[in-house]
């Protein structure tokens, strides 16, 4: 049964990922940035704060220039989420993704199309914000929940 179980999630990926030409696929560099904070009136941040951070999970906001892409998560090496995702153009989000139980997390492994994965270590902070900057996946951790106007 586990073999069948592999060949369904093997070919969805394949599925997915196949026929795709994006400007993404094993041509981007990564940056991870553990000390980026958006420069926002923190009192914009007061009932998010309060509800969001900290509260035992983390948060991926995954933004901009997403389109069609397969984005695949990991969970300390352990296959969490495989999605096709594009940005929505009003708000500049993507997707996002909760992950549960902040104490259990050691790392999360991040892998658009084809590329390289992009591994980001936990510790206490749990907000993070996924995006492309100029052919580079940046990935920014937060101190402050994102706003979208």
């Amino acid at each position: 049964m586990k073999p069948l179980i592999f060949i369904l999630i093997l070919t969805s990926i394949l599925g997915c990922t196949s026929g795709l030409t994006d400007r993404h696929e094993n041509k981007y560099d990564i940056e991870i940035n553990y000390n980026y904070y958006k420069e926002i009136d923190p009192s914009v941040y007061d009932y998010m704060d309060k509800k969001y951070q900290r509260d035992g999970n983390i948060y991926l906001f995954v933004e901009s220039q997403f389109k069609n892409d397969t984005i695949i998560i990991n969970v300390n090496n352990e296959l969490k989420y495989i999605d096709i995702i594009t940005t929505e153009s009003s708000t500049g989000i993507a997707k996002d993704y909760k992950i549960e139980n902040i104490k259990n997390v050691n790392n999360i492994g991040i892998r658009i199309n084809n590329g390289k994965q992009a591994i980001i270590e936990i510790d206490t902070m749990n907000l993070f914000t996924i995006e492309f900057r100029d052919s580079t996946l940046s990935i920014d951790v937060l101190d402050h929940i994102p706003v979208y106007y």
